[in-house]
């Protein structure tokens, strides 16, 4: 696997169509997406940034769309946002904004439900 565009350390990873998409990270780089395709070997770094810089975040798939949950910058991040890879863009989410702010979470999806752990 080559490197990717940007090094950074605390993002978060999950797979979504067959590529590996990586998001957030410390620092001025926490608003950052890449996506590796395995079929070509490389990296995208072209992806709309999320809205809410993070790292130390958690970031599963839910219904075809990535969903960041919390972790920290400037603080820690009650925040929830969802990328739509169809029109290329996040959205908050704020009816799933956690009641306190988490860095270092997991998250998983069991059937139709998005965990926190």
């Amino acid at each position: 696997v080559p490197d990717m565009a940007t090094a950074r350390d605390e993002t978060a990873a999950a797979v979504l169509d067959g590529k590996l998409w990586v998001t957030g990270g410390r620092g001025s780089r926490s608003h950052m997406v890449e996506v590796f395709d395995p079929a070509s070997n490389t990296w995208d770094a072209t992806k709309a940034a999320m809205t809410t810089a993070r790292g130390s975040h958690a970031l599963a798939v839910l219904d075809g769309e990535l969903h960041a949950v919390g972790g920290y910058r400037y603080g820690y991040q009650t925040a929830v946002e969802k990328y739509d890879p169809r029109a290329d863009s996040w959205s908050a989410v704020p009816g799933m904004a956690m009641p306190e702010g988490r860095t270092w979470n997991a998250a998983a999806v069991l059937m139709i439900c998005l965990l926190m752990i």
